[in-house]
C-alpha cells in the first residue's frame, strides 16, 4: 500500500519502475508557474527537472489540461517507465497532483549515491469526495503566533486540505488587530478571569471567586 494521505480513489499498478534522475525535463503548458515552482522547490536541488517550452513529446513529465466539467480539484496521475503524465481540469487539480507525486517521491527507493530514485509504475485517479476539507486553529483561547500559522498552512497544503478556519475572537480574547479600534486588542485581548481552578477563578493570588 502506498504511503499517501489522503489515500486516492483509484490506484492501479501497471508493473515496472520509473527512474528519476538529474536530467529530467518538465513541460509547462501555460499559467502554472506557481504550482510547478512550489513542487520543484521541494525536491533536492540536484534532482530538479528542467522546465521546457518545447513540444510535449520531448518532455519526461507532461501536464495536460483537459477542461472537462468534472471535479475541478480532481486529477489523473500516470507513471510508466518512460515518464509521468498528469491530467487536470484546473490549477487546483495540478497542485494536488504534484503533492501526491511529492509524497511518492518521499517514499521512493533512492540510489545509494544520491543521484536519483525509482517510483513504481501506476495510475492514480482522484476525485475529491468533499468540497470543503478544513482545519481549525483556535488562537482566541491559545495564541500560537505567525510561524505556527505558516507551518500549519504548509502541512494543510501537503495533505490537500483546502479550508483554513482561523478562530481569532471569543470571550477569552480578541486576537485580530484593527487599527481604528485599538481597544479590541488592548482591552479585548486580556481577560480578568480564567477557567483554571473553577468557574471564572479571578485571581490565584487573592483567591477571590465570583
Amino acid at each position: 500500500q502506498l504511503y499517501l494521505i489522503p489515500y486516492p480513489d483509484q490506484v492501479t499498478y501497471t508493473g515496472g519502475h520509473f527512474n528519476w534522475s538529474s536530467n529530467l525535463t518538465l513541460f509547462n503548458p501555460s499559467d502554472f508557474t506557481w504550482e510547478i515552482d512550489n513542487f520543484i522547490n521541494q525536491l533536492p536541488e540536484t534532482l530538479r527537472p528542467q522546465l521546457v517550452n518545447s513540444d510535449k513529446a520531448d518532455s519526461v513529465i507532461q501536464i495536460n489540461l483537459i477542461n472537462s466539467d468534472s471535479n475541478p480539484e480532481g486529477y489523473r496521475l500516470e507513471i510508466n517507465s518512460q515518464g509521468i503524465r498528469i491530467y487536470i481540469n484546473t490549477s487546483s487539480g495540478l497542485f494536488y497532483a504534484l503533492q501526491t507525486l511529492n509524497q511518492l517521491i518521499q517514499d521512493a527507493d533512492r540510489a545509494s549515491d544520491g543521484t536519483g530514485f525509482t517510483i513504481s509504475c501506476l495510475v492514480i485517479h482522484v476525485q475529491p469526495r468533499f468540497h470543503c476539507r478544513g482545519f481549525m486553529l483556535d488562537e482566541a483561547r491559545h495564541f500560537q503566533g505567525k510561524q505556527t500559522v505558516f507551518y500549519l498552512l504548509d502541512w494543510m497544503a501537503a495533505l490537500k486540505l483546502n479550508v483554513f478556519h482561523w478562530h481569532l475572537s471569543d470571550d477569552q480574547g480578541w486576537r485580530l488587530e484593527i487599527k481604528n479600534h485599538p481597544e479590541l486588542t488592548t482591552i479585548g485581548s486580556i481577560r480578568s478571569g480564567t477557567q483554571t481552578g473553577g468557574f471564572l477563578n479571578r485571581s490565584v493570588k487573592t483567591g477571590i471567586h465570583q
